[in-house]
């Protein structure tokens, strides 16, 4: 009980003192030229629960861009999808870790999909990323690539779900069912990029576990063989978690220092000299729901826990606000009218933003 009563101690005396501020010491927009995040483009998520990899893409970008001095053709851009699933078919862990270290990132059952930016943005160190544009080129465009991978994904899921024997009878059937969602689900792709139902088959005849995403990655994403850009220089990824006893649920009063300290933290990494954006994990809700949102926890069912990145700062009316990119594809009919919408991106108080926000993570 003398344990806990420190913090319950320091949460009372520091509501009763002087209320934090949260000061803007100067505008930053990473968007302008010669910036970090200029010209890149808004990415569209969709319904695939892959906020962590599309946000690990565009940090990872952004950090070329500064290297190179320069702004990133199309064709060199990180493809947000294959590095998700790429990800996935490398690792298998467990997934029962609320904030997860694993992904599963197609699954429609909640606690198994997520992932930590971070991780991908290793795996990327490691293995490289493939060129977003040459996807595009191999798979489709914007929304009906995505509708492919699910459906690809829905049709090994099916397969898996068989017995072994089921698999060996349906093997070829399954077969044909792939090589109908590659050739058949618009855009048209070139025949040369379809594998043939004998070279699906022959994939399938190694797929005996229980995790879809290596098929699914040398079937939709087999151009990344060809086609990958090292990353071996990228620097280390850190994060800073400001959860609190309250961010995980327990009947406690927030405590205000907990934000200013994000804050803080946040302020000074974008005061950096050539500064890349800094992800933040947060509850979604608070950009729709406006100044009011009070998050309970990151683990609470109004959450709708998120990754999305910074990538601006300014002193507006007497507040600082923080300049939100988000993974919907720039479109601003959700956002509460408490909140401006600045060419698809959101400007949100920053107070608001770090009463709802648990986790920041950095290149460094």
């Amino acid at each position: 009980m003398a344990l806990l009563s420190i913090p319950l101690l320091l949460s009372i005396g520091f509501s009763l003192g002087e209320r934090p501020t949260y000061s803007c010491d100067s505008d930053l927009d990473l968007r302008e030229a010669g910036k970090s995040f200029h010209s890149m483009p808004f990415l569209d998520q969709g319904d695939t629960n892959l906020c962590a990899p599309f946000t690990a893409a565009e940090m990872i970008d952004s950090w070329r861009s500064v290297k190179l001095k320069r702004t990133l053709s199309a064709r060199e851009r990180t493809s947000p999808m294959a590095l998700g699933v790429e990800f996935a078919a490398k690792n298998d862990f467990p997934y029962s870790f609320p904030i997860q270290n694993s992904t599963d990132p197609l699954s429609r059952v909640p606690g198994r999909w997520g992932g930590i930016v971070c991780t991908y943005i290793r795996s990327a160190r490691e293995i490289g990323a493939c060129s977003d544009q040459v996807l595009k080129e191999t798979q489709g465009k914007g929304p009906e690539a995505i509708a492919k991978t699910e459906a690809l994904f829905q049709a090994l899921k099916d397969y898996l779900a068989l017995d072994s024997k089921g698999q060996e009878n349906r093997r070829v059937r399954v077969a044909e069912r792939i090589h109908t969602i590659l050739s058949s689900l618009p855009p048209a792709l070139d025949p040369a990029f379809i594998p043939s139902i004998e070279k699906i088959s022959e994939e399938l005849t190694f797929f005996t576990g229980d995790d879809p995403y290596v098929p699914l990655s040398r079937l939709l994403f087999a151009s990344c063989r060809k086609h990958r850009t090292s990353l071996s220089d990228l620097p280390d990824c850190r994060s800073k978690i400001d959860s609190g006893l309250d961010g995980f649920g327990w009947k406690l009063k927030s405590v205000p220092f907990r934000g200013e300290e994000t804050f803080q933290t946040l302020k000074e990494l974008l005061a950096r000299k050539d500064p890349t954006p800094v992800a933040v994990t947060y509850c979604h809700r608070v950009v729709h729901a406006g100044h009011d949102y009070r998050s309970t926890s990151i683990l609470s069912g109004d959450c709708a826990q998120h990754w999305s990145l910074v990538i601006g700062s300014r002193k507006n009316s007497g507040r600082c606000q923080f300049l939100l990119r988000d993974t919907d594809g720039g479109r601003p009919d959700r956002v509460s009218p408490d909140w401006e919408v600045d060419r698809g991106d959101v400007w949100i108080d920053a107070e608001t933003l770090m009463r709802s926000t648990y986790m920041l993570q950095w290149l460094d």
